[in-house]
């Protein structure tokens, strides 16, 4: 068929989509595809009519949010510890790489009142410790300044694990009163720290692969380290200790994920805080969310959502059984891993982050644990690593 005769054959049939060809209107150039028609709001952001919320639609495709919770007692000075390591490690490289997926907040999220005079001294310590951050680390947000909610425990309820439990639900229920504001958030405990950079980067790629929680409910980590429990006894019946650790990223946008949290929380009184099994109590949401579904009786129902709970190398939780030895192995090991939720405390892991595999040579890094700290050798390709 001759170009003519094609042409020809195109006009008698103006309803069919012309081939890919790009339009010009007000300066902004676009695409027009063959095989769909250009969204009148993408058209109309590019002229400006849309109001806010549209355009704000198409450009911010998920929203995060990253939340930090602490107490002044416990975890305080671990968390301005490891905010330190943000420069380090930054969340994203650049502002235009985080956008290009979505878009990430921070909230401190207190034990007690914010509001109370004690409480404001916190709040401006922690700001202190924000300020200190590099700007291009601060950029990667949404927001200049993080948000600061008060989870106001009662003084019988901040003990372990009932009040690291409470401040978890009621992260959850802050961020749902948001409305639409959020689709995922992640758990971020003054103990996990960052060994990779671009890991906020990364928490808006996952969230925007699993849009109305298309794919799963929790995406975290198994229990790596030394001091797993190996398995619990429901009902009689062994049950392997499969359940992902509380640092973690969460979907907002199912109503059936919102029935499974509210009926672990009913059935595990109170709150959700403590899972019953044959060999007594054990504590913590995230036992008590993994227990629920694993109880033979449940599987008609909980059992049926088991695979929304997804293991991810992103955050591995080593808990207490972290080694030294660990610090430079993780990242040789696990190349699509971010963060390590971890005892072990690291006050500068920069040099490990460099470290090649064919690399003969040692380097020595500085690393913090609960007996103090010490220069720790990296070496060769065992990566072995011993206090100096």
């Amino acid at each position: 068929m001759t170009r003519h005769s094609e042409g020809a054959r195109r006009s008698a049939r103006p309803c069919e989509p012309e081939d890919d060809k790009d339009v010009t209107t007000s300066g902004v150039r676009l695409a027009v595809s063959s095989r769909g028609v250009v969204l009148g709001a993408l058209l109309a952001l590019a002229l400006g009519t849309t109001n806010k919320g549209a355009r704000d639609s198409l450009l911010e495709t998920s929203r995060v949010a990253i939340v930090i919770p602490f107490t002044q007692s416990h975890g305080f000075d671990v968390m301005v510890e490891t905010l330190s390591l943000w420069n380090a490690f930054p969340p994203c490289e650049t502002r235009r790489e985080v956008v290009r997926f979505g878009r990430l907040h921070v909230f401190f999220h207190y034990n007690f009142n914010l509001d109370d005079r004690n409480g404001s001294f916190v709040k401006e310590s922690v700001q202190k410790s924000w300020n200190a951050l590099d700007p291009s680390v601060r950029a990667c947000f949404a927001a200049p300044t993080p948000t600061y909610v008060s989870a106001k425990l009662a003084a019988d309820e901040d003990a372990y694990p009932t009040g690291p439990c409470l401040q978890h639900w009621r992260a959850f229920d802050f961020l749902q009163r948001r409305g639409e504001k959020f689709d995922h958030w992640f758990q971020f405990e003054p103990d996990v720290t960052p060994i990779r950079r671009g890991w906020g980067t990364e928490l808006a790629r996952l969230a925007l692969a699993n849009q109305n929680c298309s794919e799963w409910w929790q995406l975290g980590s198994l229990a790596l380290g030394d001091d797993i429990v190996g398995e619990f006894v429901v009902r009689g019946r062994r049950v392997p200790d499969f359940h992902l650790n509380g640092n973690a990223l969460y979907c907002l946008k199912s109503n059936e994920y919102d029935d499974y949290r509210r009926r672990v929380r009913e059935t595990f009184a109170p709150a959700g805080c403590f899972a019953r099994t044959d060999r007594g109590l054990f504590g913590g949401f995230d036992t008590a969310s993994y227990i629920y579904r694993a109880d033979p009786r449940m599987f008609h129902a909980a059992r049926f959502y088991a695979h929304r709970f997804r293991a991810s190398e992103y955050v591995l939780n080593y808990g207490d059984g972290a080694s030294e030895a660990f610090i430079a192995a993780v990242v040789e090991r696990h190349p699509r891993s971010f963060l390590v939720h971890s005892k072990l405390r690291l006050s500068s892991f920069a040099n490990a982050s460099s470290l090649n595999r064919d690399e003969k040579t040692r380097r020595r890094v500085w690393s913090c644990d609960a007996h103090g700290c010490s220069w720790v050798v990296i070496g060769g390709e065992s990566l072995d690593a011993r206090r100096v």
